[in-house]
C-alpha cells in the first residue's frame, strides 16, 4: 500500500487535538485536590470542542487508516508523558538534545 505525505498542518491538528486530550486528562487527575476548578474544566472542554470541529475538515483529508495510526501513535506518545516524572522529561529532553 502506498503512503502518501501527511501535509503539515494536518499532522499538527492532529497534535493539537490530542494535545487538549492530554489537558482535559490531567485536569481530572486534580479533581480531588485544591488545584481543581470545574469552571476551568469546563472552558477546556468547550475549547476541545471547538478545535474538534475547527479542525474537523483538515483532519478529514485523512483516510481513516492514516488518522487512526496518527491518533493511536500521538496518544502513546501522550499518555507515556503524562506516566513519567518530570526528571524522565527533563532526561529525555537532555537525550534528545545530546542527538542533534
Amino acid at each position: 500500500m502506498e503512503t502518501k505525505e501527511v501535509p503539515k498542518h494536518v499532522r499538527l491538528a492532529t497534535k493539537l487535538i490530542i494535545l487538549q486530550q492530554c489537558q482535559l486528562e490531567l485536569l481530572d487527575e486534580l479533581k480531588d485536590t485544591a488545584l481543581y476548578r470545574l469552571d476551568i474544566k469546563n472552558l477546556t472542554n468547550n475549547l476541545t470542542t471547538k478545535l474538534e470541529k475547527h479542525l474537523e475538515k483538515y483532519l478529514n483529508t485523512l483516510d481513516d487508516e492514516e488518522k487512526d495510526l496518527s491518533f493511536t501513535s500521538m496518544q502513546r506518545a501522550s499518555h507515556k508523558l503524562l506516566e513519567i516524572s518530570l526528571e524522565e522529561l527533563h532526561l529525555m529532553d537532555e537525550l534528545n538534545t545530546k542527538e542533534k
